[in-house]
């Protein structure tokens, strides 16, 4: 009986306006090879709730010699929520299992609770106390919210080049970042939208707004009793709450050079190594972190070397990657996190031993590697390109049985998704190509 309707979304109008600045201060003196600051901006209306949103950056570069370059930027951004987000059509729904939290049993399960309860039933005690104790299958409505605001994100980066002349051919470059996004839209189910606006300070939330209670008389239209929710008023939808932070770095180190007239050597090194991959999750306690660093399918570190050797018109290609290594569960299965402490104020590891350290024997997924070869060759002034080769050379398989796809849900240990891992083990190709 769920019927999903037309989807006919009003008009979604953006005015935008832009501008982009680079101004050059120094060139060429003593400790300025070349100093430059640059800037842009923008700004932008949406019809409906997101409105007029603005985003910018900044960002300085300065070579104080000609072989090596440092770059700092920092940059606002948002992202509009779109038309299915906004004005997808509203869909009868279930919500099976769910438990009113303001019902008598439910009552201690946060501090904030007891107050908002009997302020959501109007400050009456008797209706609070004969909410059912029940487990139900909630009529709701599964659509979007046209009250959402923009994500808005934050970041900064600062990195150096390197170019020595003494060492043509050869750039090196590194760079750190720091992203913070604010105002994730996230979809939640019935039972987090009831819990979260009753758990906050007071019932003036983003949650609150989502349902209503109902206080006719008993019964209602599908069996309410006075101060139960309403049937068919919860809207399942996206709310901007969330947060996520990533802070990393990033190193390139590519070589190109001509080993003689006939031999070109050209390599290429990418290296990234994460500090910081955490989701925010929790509107009640919004410093209450989820680290996914080190978790599956988000290593700490991260890197793809490429190597081409090129003889006349034939080139041998190298390839090597690899992926650190991962705990087989959550984090907070292993390690003390004080960050993600349920209370509203800071704690120590002490107060927060690891959560199930005999979740899984073992804790860890081991490091991996994997190697490909390539061999072309270029004929008819590179018109005409065969080419062979073997992905996979060693048909390293994903650790512990992980099918290399899907995640835990389909049956592979931790949080994450095991795709990070090679699904198809060895793979050997032949082709041609050719451009006339």
């Amino acid at each position: 009986g769920v019927v999903i309707g037309n989807f006919v979304p009003p008009a979604f109008v953006v005015k935008e306006g832009f501008g982009e600045i680079q101004i050059p201060i120094l060139k060429e003196t003593p400790f300025f090879h070349e100093l430059t600051l640059s800037g842009a901006g923008r700004v932008a209306h949406y019809n409906g709730a997101t409105g007029t949103v603005w985003a910018y950056n900044g960002g300085v570069d300065w070579a104080p010699i000609e072989d090596i370059r440092f770059r700092a930027n920092y940059s606002r951004a948002v992202r509009a929520p779109n038309l299915s987000e906004l004005f997808f059509p509203a869909v009868a729904n279930f919500a099976p299992g769910f438990v009113d939290p303001c019902s008598p049993n439910q009552l201690a399960g946060n501090p904030n609770r007891p107050a908002n309860c009997l302020a959501a039933v109007g400050g009456n005690a008797a209706l609070l106390a004969a909410i059912p104790n029940v487990t139900q299958s909630l009529p709701v409505i599964s659509g979007s919210n046209p009250n959402l605001n923009a994500e808005r994100s934050r970041s900064y980066t600062l990195g150096a080049v390197i170019q020595p002349r003494f060492v043509p051919g050869l750039v090196l470059s590194a760079d750190y970042y720091d992203i913070k996004v604010s105002n994730v839209i996230v979809s939640l189910g019935a039972q987090a939208i009831a819990n979260n606006c009753v758990d906050q300070g007071s019932l003036n939330n983003v949650f609150c707004g989502l349902f209503q209670r109902y206080l006719g008389p008993t019964p209602g239209p599908l069996g309410e009793v006075q101060g139960q929710i309403r049937a068919n008023t919860l809207i399942q939808a996206g709310v901007n709450f969330a947060a996520r932070k990533r802070r990393g770095l990033d190193i390139n180190l590519a070589y190109r050079t001509d080993l003689s007239s006939k031999v070109k050597l050209n390599t290429n090194l990418i290296f990234t190594h994460n500090f910081q991959i955490s989701n925010f999750e929790n509107p009640a306690v919004p410093a209450f972190e989820n680290r996914v660093l080190s978790e599956l399918g988000d290593p700490a570190d991260e890197f793809r070397w490429d190597v081409d050797l090129t003889v006349n018109k034939f080139t041998f290609g190298y390839k090597m990657r690899y992926i650190g290594p991962m705990f087989t569960s959550n984090y907070e299965n292993f390690n003390a996190l004080p960050t993600a402490c349920p209370q509203l104020t800071p704690c120590t590891a002490a107060q927060l031993p690891p959560l199930n350290l005999d979740i899984i024997e073992i804790q860890k997924l081991p490091a991996v590697f994997y190697h490909d070869i390539r061999l072309e060759l270029n004929l008819a002034d590179d018109k005409f390109q065969i080419y062979t080769g073997v992905d996979n050379l060693f048909d390293k398989r994903a650790p512990f049985g992980l099918s290399g796809t899907g995640s835990i849900a389909n049956g592979d240990r931790g949080g994450g998704t095991a795709a990070i891992y090679d699904a198809f083990g060895r793979k050997v190709y032949i082709g041609f190509r050719a451009r006339f």
